[in-house]
């Protein structure tokens, strides 16, 4: 397995010892969000979420205590559903959106043809009346 995400380039911090970098998320701050699997020397291994942030001279600034968290193995499978069941919320909740402007955008679209439904056809071509029929 990769050190990094190779759609994101190289990290933009280097791996602690005893850690697998799984991704990095650039933030518009500046800061990165990096998620890992760390294997400490004295226990088992946990996924870890940690926000790193540039320093004013350029360099990676270890998290801060209370910028990040570790998930234990025990503890994913609620963790990952959870985060589904956001993102299909979030996602059902953009289609509701979308489906309210589209329907808000069709409704402008009749009042300016000036009719509830669809045009007749033979009343009139796109370029105006249609000539009289040989």
């Amino acid at each position: 397995m990769d050190n990094h995400n190779a759609a994101a380039g190289p990290p933009a911090v280097e791996p602690l010892a005893g850690e697998v970098l799984l991704g990095e998320l650039p933030r518009r701050n500046g800061s990165t969000l990096r998620i890992s699997v760390q294997y400490p020397a004295d226990g088992p291994g946990f996924i870890a979420l940690r926000l790193f942030v540039r320093a004013d001279d350029g360099t990676w600034r270890q998290p801060l205590r209370g910028r990040g968290f570790s998930l234990r193995t025990m503890e994913l499978e609620k963790f990952l559903a959870a985060l589904l069941k956001g993102w299909h919320h979030l996602h059902e909740e953009e289609r509701a959106r979308r489906m309210k402007l589209d329907h808000e955008v069709a409704d402008l679209r009749r009042q300016v043809r000036g009719g509830p439904g669809r045009r007749d056809p033979s009343a009139n071509g796109p370029m105006g009346p249609l000539p009289p029929a040989a």
